[in-house]
């Protein structure tokens, strides 16, 4: 039986296709496979020849540095290898910059030969940066800043090319003296100049001339040759330049001596500028004011030479408002004893002590005891003369330098006020509280027992100089203890005092010079306020004595000490009283 159709399924005709269709397709294919392997073969020729190219231009970059580094180290018969000539003229064109512009570089190797952006030898004057190379050939160009430190002057910044050659597998330097600078032709040379201006002086108060004694050169300072140590710190000095160095030219050396000015430039065969590659204007210099007073340092040292006692002695004055030294003169001339000088400061100390006491919460009428002696630890101090005035106010103790009045009154203080009242005054300051060879005051704060009692009338280990007695009688004066200084302007420290030690101080100082031992001193017109001090050292049953006086009369504090005189009130007192009559009237 036959099979039945199903009469919703259609005849399917397939009809297999012709030799000439199948060879199109087979030519389509292989024209794209053509295409790309044509394509592959180009990006593959241009990729090697940008390789190439970087890889010259890696190579010229590398040249470039190394050529610039062995300039900066020094190893200038390095150089012509490194160029395409191999000329020894490049050398020695080197050689010609660098001692036209006086760089001290190291004769070191070349270092090393990568290349990095910005390079440098170690220490050399000498430094460079390296821009992105130009030109992908046999020649490319690389751009480089070099920054030179010219000796004395300053910086240099310049800018040049360094063309390399690629030679084989060798990149080399195709020199030429541009190469150096852009406007150096051959032939051309650089010169450097350099003209250092004349110091300006240091002057007295109000830029007035002060005469040079001793004590006054101490304090304006002197200059030197600068080392290399300072010429390296700062660009606009070389070795040799004079410097200050010590004391106000030490202090004002920047303003006092300026800078340079100078250029370099291109000079032809015949000598002839071509042109100016950099220049400096230079800074002139500058006369610097001190507090110094002519007429009151001619004062201190006239009085001094008419005193005539035959002993060293030394004076200073000071400004009681701000500190600022108006004189210092010393006798014989020759050592700055009123500066330098170490002396321990005796009953010119009982100031100190006076501020401790006050600080403590005494008074000018609290009582102390004037005894003959007082005896600490076994030790006996006793009073100038043997004199006794039993019990007094501290007022009239203060007056009459009663020794063992003050003795008794320190042993009755909080531990360490002493010390407190000595650091106060300025006397932890020791040396150099001037910017010049100088003395302030040493005070033993950790003294107990006798080393102490003694410390407290000025003896035992107590030092000081008359600069430091004129600042402590200067803050009597002003209510501020004010650290001694020589440039106008305010202290470098000050150290306010409490009112009612301010006001203790002038009322005792009064009371010297009115009715204690200082009374030759109390002159018609501006009341003078003072201290008398008479100041044991060395040994002996009856050791030599300093002779002192601090005083102040309206702005201008005073201290005279003189070596070995005796009582302060016979020798250092008139002293100081000719030099207040003479400059405070």
């Amino acid at each position: 039986m036959s099979e039945t159709q199903n009469p919703d399924q259609g005849e399917t005709n397939i009809t297999p296709p012709t030799n000439g269709s199948n060879r199109g397709k087979y030519l389509l294919i292989g024209l794209i496979c053509l295409v790309v392997l044509i394509g592959v073969g180009a990006f593959t020729v241009v990729h090697a020849r940008s390789a190439a190219a970087s890889m010259r231009r890696q190579q010229a970059s590398s040249a470039a540095g190394k050529f610039l580094r062995t300039w900066a180290s020094g190893n200038l018969s390095a150089l012509p290898a490194q160029t395409v000539t191999g000329s020894a003229g490049v050398a020695a064109a080197y050689a010609s910059v660098d001692n036209a512009l006086g760089i001290a570089t190291k004769t070191a190797g070349t270092g090393s030969s990568h290349s990095s952006s910005t390079q440098s030898a170690p220490a050399s004057p000498l430094k460079f940066t390296l821009g992105a190379p130009l030109g992908s050939g046999e020649l490319i160009t690389v751009p480089a800043t070099i920054t030179i430190d010219v000796p004395g002057l300053g910086t240099w910044r310049d800018t040049t090319q360094l063309r390399v050659r690629n030679t084989g597998s060798r990149a080399l330097i195709d020199w030429s003296p541009q190469t150096i600078t852009p406007a150096l032709k051959t032939g051309d040379h650089l010169r450097m100049t350099r003209t250092v201006p004349r110091r300006a002086a240091v002057l007295g108060a109000g830029g007035q001339p002060i005469p040079l004694t001793a004590d006054v050169s101490a304090m304006i300072g002197t200059v030197g040759p600068a080392s290399a140590s300072e010429a390296k710190a700062d660009p606009t000095l070389r070795p040799g330049d004079l410097v200050g160095q010590s004391g106000l030219q030490a202090s004002s050396d920047a303003t006092l001596r300026g800078t340079p000015s100078g250029k370099v430039s291109v000079v032809d065969p015949a000598g002839n500028t071509v042109t100016t590659l950099v220049s400096w204007a230079g800074r002139n210099p500058v006369s610097v004011s001190s507090t110094l007073n002519p007429t009151m340092q001619a004062a201190a040292a006239q009085v001094l030479a008419l005193a005539n006692s035959g002993h060293p002695s030394a004076l200073v004055a000071i400004d009681a408002r701000t500190g600022g030294v108006l004189a210092a003169a010393s006798n014989p001339a020759g050592y700055p004893r009123a500066l330098l000088g170490q002396y321990p400061p005796g009953s010119t100390f009982k100031m100190v002590t006076l501020t401790a006491a006050l600080m403590a919460g005494n008074t000018m009428a609290s009582p102390t005891s004037c005894t003959p002696t007082a005896t600490v630890d076994g030790y006996t101090l006793r009073n100038a003369g043997g004199e006794s005035f039993g019990t007094i106010p501290l007022q009239q103790a203060f007056a009459v330098s009663c020794n063992t009045s003050f003795v008794h009154l320190a042993m009755t203080l909080p531990t360490g006020t002493l010390a407190a009242a000595a650091k106060l005054l300025g006397c932890d300051t020791g040396h150099a509280p001037l910017p010049a060879p100088s003395f302030g005051c040493s005070y033993p704060a950790t003294a107990t027992g006798t080393a102490y009692a003694a410390s407290s009338i000025g003896q035992g280990t107590v030092l000081t100089s008359p600069l430091a007695i004129a600042s402590i009688a200067a803050a009597a004066d002003s209510g501020t203890w004010n650290q001694t200084h020589l440039s106008p302007g305010p202290p470098p420290t000050s150290h306010p005092l409490p009112a009612a030690v301010a006001a203790g101080l002038r009322q005792g100082m009064r009371a010297v010079v009115t009715s204690g031992t200082g009374t030759a001193a109390n002159l018609p017109g501006t009341p003078v306020y003072g201290k008398t001090g008479t100041a044991e050292h060395g040994s002996g049953s009856k050791p030599p004595t300093d002779a002192w006086f601090a005083a102040f009369r309206g702005n201008i504090a005073v201290a005279v000490v003189v070596e070995d005189a005796g009582f302060g009130a016979t020798a250092a007192l008139p002293v100081a009283t000719s030099f207040l009559r003479t400059v405070a009237p």
